[in-house]
């Protein structure tokens, strides 16, 4: 009675099999192909820069044509006819922080001039080799090694110039 109840009560309806595939379809139909939403033959695709489709003008495009909002170098365009410039010497990443190499001028590491605005707030130790107060050879008479010249005394240096321990008399 209870099994008959069971049947009675929804497990036998044919909707339940209808959802359940028991109509004869398999559960991989969903990933079947389809067939194609517009019917007839496939468009071919529209040709970039014609604004009228396959059939229009061609209209130039890229950076030279006239119609191009960008001049030809200006700086979201590259220069068609460049090629990457190559280093006549070759360099390492380590040459801005050898000490047997001369800093390039336009190196954010070289020491500035003197004559230069930001002189005071320079990163080189006036100890540094790059350093223009750096001392002349040792026995010379400039040497802070010679009894001639005494290193500059504190009370002659302004807190505000930059100071350089081996330059006697001046800051």
């Amino acid at each position: 009675i209870w099994l008959s109840s069971i049947n009675q009560t929804g497990l036998d309806r044919p909707a339940l099999k209808a959802e359940r595939g028991g109509l004869g379809t398999s559960p991989r139909a969903p990933l079947a192909p389809r067939e194609p939403f517009l019917p007839g033959p496939p468009r071919s695709p529209l040709v970039p820069g014609s604004p009228l489709g396959p059939l229009g003008p061609a209209v130039p495009t890229g950076p030279r044509s006239p119609l191009s909002p960008l001049q030809p170098c200006s700086p979201f365009s590259p220069c068609l006819p460049s090629a990457p410039r190559m280093p006549s010497v070759p360099v390492s990443p380590l040459l801005p922080f050898s000490p047997l190499v001369p800093p390039s001028p336009l190196s954010p590491l070289a020491p500035l001039p003197p004559g230069s605005p930001q002189y005071p707030f320079s990163p080189v130790s006036p100890f540094s080799p790059l350093s223009p107060c750096s001392p002349p050879a040792p026995g010379s008479p400039g040497s802070p090694l010679s009894p001639l010249s005494p290193l500059v005394p504190l009370s002659q240096v302004s807190p505000l110039a930059p100071f350089c321990p081996f330059s006697p008399g001046k800051p």
